[in-house]
């Protein structure tokens, strides 16, 4: 349940670097938060997932009631290098 969840977040590191936010007031009275962030997230075994994050909260009486997460990943260069199995994809893709 909830304690063996919260056990296993424990044993991963996050570090999230904050891009930039602005406050949003809808033209229906809604309060939203906008959030971007460059995220990592490191697993026990030392394997790290690097995404690009897009978040929005949505507030109502000071608490967040709503949340919007987006992940796009980030593309890992050295990943890519040493699979020349998907490297020739690469480069058809930035040329």
């Amino acid at each position: 349940g909830l304690i063996t969840l919260r056990r296993l977040l424990k044993t991963f590191k996050f570090k999230v670097t904050p891009v930039g936010w602005i406050s949003v007031d809808t033209n229906y009275g809604d309060e939203w938060v906008l959030f971007w962030a460059d995220e990592e997230i490191t697993d026990p075994d030392g394997l790290i997932d690097s995404h690009y994050a897009h978040e929005g909260f949505k507030i109502k009486g000071g608490k967040i009631i709503t949340v919007n997460q987006y992940y796009r990943p980030k593309l890992n260069l050295y990943y890519y290098y040493k699979k020349p199995c998907q490297l020739a994809g690469f480069f058809i893709i930035i040329i």
